[in-house]
């Protein structure tokens, strides 16, 4: 029988906005667009699919934006769960 369930929105048990948005901004310029750390981390919490219009334009949304959200994955893969810390006053239930 289930006792519990967790449920977690990024910064509530871990904190990850920062490495979420470094890694979009990896991504972007990885196809040539140099974004700004701070206009990335004001669009964290968005699916991809709703974040990358922001910055680019239907045309390169065509050409390459699945290549680059799948981009954007490989690197959260390798840059952001390795790094993941918990949140301050989150309860530490947990082994990092």
């Amino acid at each position: 029988m289930i006792q519990a369930v967790i449920f977690d929105i990024d910064g509530t048990l871990v904190d990850s906005v920062d490495l979420h948005a470094k890694a979009w901004q990896e991504a972007f310029e990885n196809f040539g667009k140099r974004i700004p750390f701070k206009e990335i981390r004001h669009q964290i919490g968005k699916g991809g699919d709703q974040l990358m219009p922001v910055f680019l334009t239907d045309e390169e949304m065509k050409r390459f934006g699945k290549e680059l959200e799948e981009y954007r994955g490989e690197l959260s893969n390798v840059n952001i769960y390795p790094k993941l810390r918990r949140s301050r006053g989150s309860v530490n239930s947990f082994n990092f």
